[in-house]
């Protein structure tokens, strides 16, 4: 039980010399221009206004876990 538990963790023990790419620079930049375009072209309150982006993701991580226990 205890190994399925924390099977996730196993990703930790990979070692690979360009596994810091995907692991840092990837999720930095594709965050860093999914940011920029929402300041650059959202409308106001996009980001936290009624049904904005944040609301949007609240709603979505409160589901996940529902789903993660039905699997």
């Amino acid at each position: 039980m205890f190994a399925l538990i924390f099977s996730p963790l196993s990703y930790l023990r990979i070692r690979h010399e360009s596994k810091w790419i995907t692991d840092w620079v990837y999720p930095l930049v594709f965050s860093t221009v999914s940011v920029a375009l929402i300041f650059a072209f959202g409308e106001k309150g996009a980001i936290s206004g009624r049904d904005g982006l944040i609301d949007r993701l609240l709603l979505v991580s409160s589901v996940l876990p529902g789903f993660y226990i039905a699997a």
